[in-house]
């Protein structure tokens, strides 16, 4: 519920509380309770954005809500998903731009749901390597390493095999 709340509020607390998450629950819970709460959290910020203060949003950010505006009638909820698969945008910029689009609350909530799943599981398993590391006193492990290239490599990867 905090999760959720603290999302479709907008405020950037997300890899907090993935990192959160992984270091207190098991990896299974963390995927699925984060998971779902991140997604209902972006679509809530959405419709406040979209409902509650598209004037606002408008009026400060034109330019880029005309060009995301531009791509997703181009491309249409694809475009979603590539912003939601690279993390260099954040995630509750995309929420607050969307809310200015066409795009149904139904297919935002889907495709968030599938797009930030990849970047979920990583920092959730970096957040259960960082408990075994300062909690438990495992060395430095090399699961660590590996989670934290992923997590570097996600907006590469996502450029090179999801075109536009």
């Amino acid at each position: 519920i905090v999760y959720v709340v603290l999302t479709a509020l907008s405020l950037p607390v997300s890899l907090i509380l993935g990192l959160l998450s992984g270091f207190i629950l098991d990896l299974y819970s963390a995927v699925v309770l984060i998971s779902f709460a991140s997604s209902f959290g972006a679509t809530a910020a959405m419709l406040v954005s979209r409902y509650l203060i598209s004037d606002y949003i408008n009026k400060k950010f034109s330019n880029e809500i005309s060009l995301i505006n531009n791509e997703v009638d181009a491309h249409g909820a694809y475009y979603l998903f590539a912003l939601r698969m690279s993390p260099i945008f954040p995630f509750f910029v995309i929420n607050a731009a969307f809310g200015l689009t066409k795009i149904k609350s139904l297919t935002f909530y889907l495709i968030s749901q599938l797009g930030m799943l990849p970047g979920t599981i990583i920092i959730i398993l970096i957040g259960s390597e960082l408990n075994n590391f300062l909690i438990k006193g495992s060395p430095f492990s090399f699961e660590l390493v590996v989670y934290l290239t992923l997590l570097g490599l996600i907006p590469l990867l996502s450029k090179k095999y999801i075109r536009l």
